[in-house]
């Protein structure tokens, strides 16, 4: 936690970093432009220097904060933020990840007594300040003057401790700027700004996009809210999906697939673009690292099949978007099938709710894997591969699913409803179970098939209680393909 000095000069030595931000969003570094990742390469092995950065007055302050946040990542703590006609104010600065969204409470906190931040929120117009000194009620000021005032009487209270800044991304500067001025003449000696660095795919741009959210840049979190293992996706939703309580996540592998074809895996929970290839290695890796570790617990990994196979238990979670091409999605499950590995489960939404758009999707906050409230009704749907290959006269409840929108075939029927769908498949379980035939089912789509579409194939044979589905013909993809960045249409 940054202290800022009560007796600080008021002409401090001249800063020997300068970074300066247009209203346009573009970041020149000692009059040089620069993109967020040439920045942060440039200033890594110069943390021990000062840094200013310069905006615009009219410039937005997502992209202000998306440079503090590039600082933080480069190894700086602190940055001087210049403000019209006052000398720079002195914060503290982060890299921008979820790690970085708690209090940095001292070690004796609890013998000392509670303390609490006090909030300051900027209005969306920058008119507007929203005290809130928890547990007490909120108040409003609307002068500058005023706010220093209230916040230097409000800080006298034992139980208050850090002033969190808190504003909107598309704020103009001039109005954040005038807010630390005030904060810093209340005497506040340790301020906490809420950063979110910019998402990786936009590092590379030489004008900095606009804020993919208006949502308020926090500071402050509860770590209920922390969901690591999200990652943008409009989720296909099935009725019956199970809660994803995260309670298994270092028994299991996280895949993340977009209905673009990118490959986004969570390698010690960071987003890591892989091709299949790549995946099909770390899925090797993984389950030969989880053998010993389930003997060290007295437990087997493995499972051997009728054949005399030995399977892999590690259960993998492949998040595929809803868009998501069902030929993307059985290369993958080749993948696993290849590392003999059955336990797959695919993420889903319990119940349906708003989509993300493309450019949501895309252009995330880096450090949104924090969820406020958390997403309680994420869920994950168990779909076991198949561990032994049927003799070419073995019978399958067999759906068919094609077209868009989508319609499911089982025998003669055709229908698009999935209820009906599920009535037709519940008549063909029990039938086959008075015979006494083991109940095996198959579901074949196109490739270009939407994952979703399948999805709700998927669960009408859940709601009868059939687990394991056969997905014939599963096939490596080619080597080019396997190879590829993005997955082609």
């Amino acid at each position: 936690m940054l202290v800022l000095a009560a007796c600080a000069p008021e002409q401090p030595e001249p800063a020997s970093l300068l970074i300066e931000v247009s209203r346009q969003g573009r970041v020149t570094l000692d009059e040089i432009p620069v993109t967020v990742n040439e920045l942060i390469e440039a200033t890594t092995d110069r943390t021990a220097e000062t840094v200013e950065v310069r905006a615009d007055p009219d410039a937005i302050w997502m992209h202000v904060q998306w440079v503090l946040a590039a600082l933080g990542e480069a190894g700086f703590k602190t940055a001087r933020c210049a403000v019209e006609g006052a000398r720079p104010v002195e914060i503290p600065v982060y890299s921008g990840r979820w790690f970085e969204k708690f209090p940095d409470f001292p070690e004796d906190w609890y013998l000392r007594g509670p303390q609490y931040p006090l909030e300051v929120v900027l209005s969306r117009s920058g008119t507007k300040y929203h005290l809130e000194p928890w547990p007490n009620p909120m108040e409003i000021v609307r002068d500058p003057r005023m706010l220093t005032e209230r916040v230097r009487s409000l800080l006298r209270a034992p139980d208050i401790g850090d002033v969190s800044v808190n504003a909107y991304g598309s704020t103009s500067y001039r109005f954040v700027s005038r807010l630390l001025v005030a904060l810093r003449g209340s005497g506040a000696t340790r301020l906490d700004i809420g950063l979110e660095a910019l998402h990786p795919w936009d590092r590379g741009l030489r004008t900095l996009p606009a804020p993919p959210s208006d949502a308020l840049i926090q500071r402050w979190w509860t770590p209920s809210s922390v969901r690591y293992n999200l990652y943008p996706a409009n989720l296909p939703v099935a009725s019956t999906s199970v809660q994803d309580k995260d309670n298994d996540y270092d028994d299991r592998v996280i895949l993340n697939l977009t209905a673009t074809g990118r490959l986004i895996l969570l390698v010690d929970h960071e987003p890591t673009d892989v091709t299949l290839a790549e995946f099909g290695a770390h899925l090797a890796a993984t389950a030969q690292a989880y053998g010993p570790k389930m003997s060290a617990r007295e437990r087997t990994a493995f499972e051997t099949a009728s054949d005399g196979s030995r399977w892999s238990k590690l259960f993998v979670l492949l998040r595929a978007d809803q868009d998501a091409s069902w030929q993307h999605v059985r290369w993958v499950m080749a993948e696993l099938s290849a590392a003999r590995i059955y336990r797959l489960q695919f993420g889903t939404r319990i119940y349906a709710g708003p989509d993300l758009t493309p450019a949501q999707a895309e252009r995330r906050w880096a450090a949104r894997e924090i969820f406020f409230p958390p997403p309680m009704l994420v869920g994950k749907f168990s779909c076991y591969l198949a561990t032994r290959k049927y003799p070419p006269d073995t019978s399958f409840v067999e759906v068919s699913v094609s077209g868009s929108p989508a319609q499911y075939t089982l025998g003669s029927d055709l229908t698009a409803d999935a209820d009906v769908l599920f009535g037709w498949v519940q008549a063909a379980e029990k039938a086959l179970r008075e015979d006494a035939f083991d109940v095996l089912c198959q579901i074949r789509a196109p490739s270009h098939t939407r994952f979703g579409a399948v999805v709700e194939a998927l669960n009408a044979f859940h709601r009868v209680g059939i687990m394991k589905i056969d997905f014939p013909g599963l096939e490596l993809a080619p080597e080019a393909v396997r190879n590829a960045r993005r997955l082609p249409r």
